[in-house]
């Protein structure tokens, strides 16, 4: 019966039930005092049993290198990740202040407008105030030197009168 089992593929029967197997037997041949074939058994189950804790080992050390370079990719990943949000971040930064530079060069721009509109209109104001007292100093110059002209005129005659008298 043991023959039969081991002859089945490999396939159909688990690494632990042949493993077992292996030791099983060894032991009935032990039993039947065929100590050279429980010897070869036995050796077999120790290969059989070394093999699989090296597989064990090395697809551990194979888990372990696919963990490592899995969180390294990780890594890498969640730090391009932060990059690219650093990177977007000063792209808005940069755009908002940028955005905030021309308006405020278009405030100043309008303001600096309004500024010379209203000085424009001080200026036209103060130039009519102007050309208002020139002509009102000029009328009131007129009136005065007609003044002193009517004063004078009059003064000639008293003057004649006085002098005159000074001599009579």
């Amino acid at each position: 019966m043991l023959q039969n089992l081991m002859s089945w593929p490999w396939t159909l029967i688990s690494q632990k039930v042949f493993r077992d197997a292996l030791k099983v037997e060894s032991a009935l041949l032990e039993k039947a005092k065929k100590y050279r074939e429980a010897l070869n058994k036995i050796q077999l189950y120790y290969q059989y049993v070394n093999r699989i804790q090296n597989e064990q080992k090395v697809n551990a050390l194979i888990r372990q290198q696919a963990e490592y370079e899995f969180s390294k990719e990780r890594l890498l990943f969640e730090l391009e990740r932060k990059s690219r949000a650093l990177t977007q971040r000063l792209t808005y930064f940069g755009l908002i202040f940028s955005v905030i530079i021309v308006l405020l060069t278009l405030w100043f721009y309008f303001d600096k407008k309004k500024s010379n509109q209203l000085l424009s209109d001080a200026n036209k104001h103060i130039s009519q105030l102007n050309e208002n007292l020139e002509l009102k100093i000029a009328a009131r110059t007129k009136e005065l030197v007609k003044k002193i002209y009517n004063l004078k005129s009059m003064q000639i005659p008293i003057l004649i009168k006085l002098d005159n008298l000074l001599r009579s």
